[in-house]
């Protein structure tokens, strides 16, 4: 079975004792592509934890290397429009619930 990395499983136990996590729009990025069960997983423990997985906005960069840069990344036009993408709904997320929150 594959397990999530320990400083992420850390961060994650951190977070769930916190009231202020419930309900946060959250986006995976996910760059392994031979690590299929880990994103899976991931997914898995943040919805027990009430995140509100935007699956729309998640996705599988498939890099062929772990030793890319940003300016790699960003240089190639698939892959920034991905991530302009998944910032785009992120933030239009965190837009409607801010507009809720004035509402109420």
């Amino acid at each position: 079975m594959e397990v999530l990395p320990a400083a992420l499983k850390n961060l994650l136990e951190w977070l769930v004792s916190d009231p202020e996590f419930y309900g946060k729009p959250v986006v995976i990025l996910h760059a392994k592509e031979e690590s299929k069960f880990a994103f899976e997983s991931l997914k898995e423990v943040l919805r027990t934890m009430s995140a509100n997985i935007l699956e729309k906005a998640c996705v599988e960069l498939r890099w062929s290397s772990n030793r890319l840069t940003a300016t790699d990344i960003l240089q190639n036009e698939f892959w920034r429009k991905q991530l302009a993408e998944c910032a785009s709904l992120l933030l239009e997320s965190l837009k409607l619930k801010a507009d809720d929150l004035e509402k109420s």
